[in-house]
């Protein structure tokens, strides 16, 4: 398979493509929310892993645990990804005190109404957690939980020998 970015191949950068447009549409009402790279960056960690939302977590398999084993974000992908969703039009960015912040466009609402099927409705039913709940943490509470619930998962489900 055909590298897009090192290390990453064409069937992850269009599924975080996909979660990066449709959370950044998660945000449209919420007009004055600063929405970075950053914040996309740990928001998409619980659009990637939605099972870490959910109290059931302990329950998946060994190959669903051992995914957040090796979660570690990739910038260059995000950078990548938002260059190319602004270059389509799907996305816009403005600078707000000195932050870049996205906001998706018309046309990036109309794509995402183009795109239905099971895994948007999964990525749409993680919203309201991430919008009202995740939104409103800082970014060091965000880093903490990533880290509290992948060593849970290492711990709890027998990766901590891996």
């Amino acid at each position: 398979m055909t590298e897009i970015i090192k290390n990453v191949y064409f069937d992850e950068f269009y599924l975080t493509m996909i979660r990066v447009l449709k959370l950044i549409e998660m945000f449209q009402s919420r007009k004055k929310y600063k929405l970075t790279n950053k914040k996309i960056v740990l928001f998409d960690f619980y659009l990637r892993f939605p099972l870490i939302t959910k109290d059931e977590m302990q329950n998946k398999d060994f190959d669903a645990r051992y995914s957040f084993f090796h979660w570690k974000p990739n910038y260059a992908l995000y950078d990548a990804i938002l260059g190319l969703l602004s270059a389509k039009g799907l996305v816009d960015k403005e600078e707000q005190n000195d932050k870049i912040c996205y906001f998706i466009t018309d046309n990036g609402e109309k794509a995402l109404e183009e795109m239905n099927c099971a895994y948007m409705e999964q990525l749409s039913s993680l919203e309201d957690y991430i919008v009202k709940t995740v939104a409103n943490w800082s970014d060091k509470k965000i880093d903490e939980d990533i880290v509290e619930k992948t060593y849970l998962l290492r711990k709890d489900g027998g990766l901590s020998d891996v």
